[in-house]
């Protein structure tokens, strides 16, 4: 496999929530290490290396999309540590449109007093659509409607692909719902 033209990340793999319960885990392992300062028991020295592993595997890990324009391939991956890459190629020869997706995503967080900490943002993504829209792949995603646009323009002349109005078909059962 040749070197993908287009790398695109989606940032951190795990929400906020678990950002901080990472954070929290590398404070404990560390606070483990030194509570048993001279090293006499084999069990704190475990468990904080677990709680230091488990943070760096949570704060550590990222997610993406590569894509080499050349063979028409995609990866879509998850970065351990920012080196170890696992994910799989596959063809994207069958998707001739790409569209934008626009989405409210929304997080919610609760405190032990029940206080609730919510997080709100709209996300624009393009996706990567087959001829009748029932398969798509996510291919970039932005928080700005002008950035998003500007790639879609970049990313349809370079893959060939034209831009299109996501448009699924209805299935029976949801049309006799209606």
């Amino acid at each position: 496999m040749s070197k993908p033209n287009l790398s695109n990340k989606f940032g951190k793999a795990f929400g906020s929530a678990m950002q901080v319960g990472g954070i929290m885990f590398l404070f404990f392992g560390i606070l483990t290490i030194f509570s048993d300062a001279d090293g006499s028991k084999i069990f704190p020295i475990i468990i904080s290396i677990i709680l230091i592993l488990l943070a760096v595997l949570i704060l550590f890990t990222t997610e993406g999309v590569l894509i080499d324009i050349e063979n028409k391939m995609i990866m879509k991956y998850t970065k351990f540590l920012y080196i170890f890459t696992l994910g799989k190629w596959n063809s994207i020869s069958d998707f001739h449109f790409v569209s934008l997706l626009a989405f409210n995503y929304n997080s919610s967080t609760f405190s032990r007093s029940n206080r609730e900490l919510r997080r709100s943002e709209k996300r624009y993504e393009i996706y990567l659509l087959n001829d009748d829209h029932t398969k798509k792949i996510l291919i970039n995603s932005f928080l700005n409607n002008q950035d998003a646009n500007d790639y879609i323009k970049m990313i349809s002349g370079k893959l060939n692909v034209e831009f299109v109005k996501f448009n699924p078909p209805i299935s029976k059962r949801t049309t006799r719902r209606r």
